[in-house]
Order: structure tokens, then sequence, then C-alpha cells
């Protein structure tokens, strides 16, 4: 496994802003992300347009900053003694680095017909073939969730390597690195799935342009990896959704992880 660096985000303020519940997408949006002084705001919505996100040290798991030469744990509690949303501190590290989330479960129950078509939203057709052929289609759905996100801040002009998997559950890895691009081109990506090679995934895709126009899309991945075309302006997102049956306890029938990664070019 490829080492990294991390350093603990022990001195920090985190602010409270509004409650806000169960929502489809969660990212990481740094008011910029080529800066020495790093304010990250962590986002819930759709459409990569969302509220900001109220929690605290007891939805965390994992949060930290990387870069690619060492690696170590932490107790998120010390963390994040206090509630809140966004979150402000100096970047450890010169080039470049990436902060990721972990979130603990949470439970959601969903009607059929909203669970169904959240299945056909996110490409998740094992799910919803196991279903039908069970005679589950029509049952009201029973879920843990779990947020697995990460993004791309720069501190200086150095780029050093971001191609490399992290500790999240869910991890998107671009393959090139994403802020070497000067003009239009694409990045390709892999994705793992509990420290494996994850081969098949519908892939959603978003871009706010500097003049803020949204562009959506999706990819299908069938061969453990993607590419997306890119031009190097506004931000950007890619995210997915897998689902696996739960076997940790009777209360929920599924497990799911969402994951996104984030950059951009301001």
């Amino acid at each position: 496994m490829r080492s990294m660096k991390k350093i603990l985000l022990s001195v920090f303020a985190f602010v409270l802003f509004s409650s806000v519940g169960f929502a489809h997408e969660f990212w990481l949006d740094p008011v910029s992300f080529f800066s020495k002084n790093a304010c990250v705001r962590f986002r819930v919505g759709e459409h990569f347009s969302g509220n900001n996100w109220s929690g605290n040290f007891e939805k965390v798991r994992l949060l930290e900053v990387l870069n690619h030469t060492d690696r170590s744990t932490s107790n998120a509690q010390q963390m994040l003694p206090n509630p809140g949303d966004s979150l402000q501190f100096s970047l450890p590290f010169t080039g470049t680095q990436l902060l990721v989330y972990n979130g603990s479960n949470s439970y959601i129950e969903l009607p059929a017909s909203e669970f169904n078509a959240y299945l056909q939203d996110d490409g998740l057709t094992d799910i919803a073939a196991w279903r039908k052929a069970n005679g589950q289609d029509t049952a009201r759905s029973r879920e843990y969730y779990q947020r697995s996100v990460k993004t791309l801040l720069q501190n200086g002009t150095q780029l050093t390597p971001c191609n490399y998997p992290t500790e999240l559950p869910l991890d998107i890895v671009p393959l090139q690195h994403p802020y070497s691009l000067t003009k239009a081109g694409s990045i390709s990506f892999q994705v793992y799935f509990q420290q494996r090679l994850l081969k098949q995934a519908l892939i959603r895709t978003w871009h706010i342009s500097s003049s803020g126009k949204l562009t959506a899309g999706s990819i299908a991945m069938t061969d453990g990896s993607f590419t997306l075309p890119v031009t190097p302006d506004g931000k950007w997102m890619v995210s997915l959704v897998k689902m696996v049956p739960n076997n940790a306890d009777d209360k929920a029938d599924w497990q799911s992880y969402w994951g996104s990664f984030t950059w951009g070019y301001y």
C-alpha cells in the first residue's frame, strides 16, 4: 500500500449553519482550491447545489489531510470538539494534498417507489434485480448509508502526486493530476471499494463553470476505469453510490456508500 503523509486537523473552526435531512449528494466544497488557508464547506443536496451540512464529530469516522509520503490514523472526537460545518485550517504541506472524510452510518427507510427510483437513478441494477426476483420490489427499504468523500487542494505551484488510494471505503482516484491541465483535455479515474478495484458502476459527473453554468452527465463504468473530458475552469465533481446487502444486524437490509471527489481551478 502506498504511504501518505497526514496531519491531524487539530486547530480549526467549525461553524454551524442549518440542519439538513436526507439528501442524495454529499461533497466537500472549498471556497478556494488554491490557497494556503483552506475554508471547506460540507455540502448536502442535489445537482451540485446544496445546503451546509450540520454534522459533528459523532458522524465522523475519518477526517484528515494527506499527501503522498506518509500515513497515520486519528481519532475523530479529538479532531472535532465542536459541532458545525465549515472547516478552516492552514494547509500543512507544500504542493498537492487531499482532504478526506468518511462518515459513520445513518439509517433511512423509503417507500418502495422512491427506493426503486433511487436504484434506477444510480445504476444499482443488481440490487433492483434481486428485489424483483425475490418479490421485494414492492417492499419498503431499510438502509444504512455513509459518505466517503474527498477534495483536491493545492498550496503553491508544485504539483505532487494525488493518484493513490486512501483509507476511504469508496474511493475515486484520478490517474492524471487534474491541476496539470492547462487546456481542455481528459482525466481518467479508477474507483476502489474496500481497497479493491471496482469494475462496474454508474458515475455521475458535474461541472459548474466560472460563469455559473451547470453541466451534468453520467458515465457507465464497465472495466474498472472511466475517462472524463475536462476543461480547467470552475469546479468539478464525480460521484457514485455502491450498495451491498447488510449483514451486520437485522435493522437494515442494505448498506450503501456514497462517494464523491471534487476539484476546481480557482
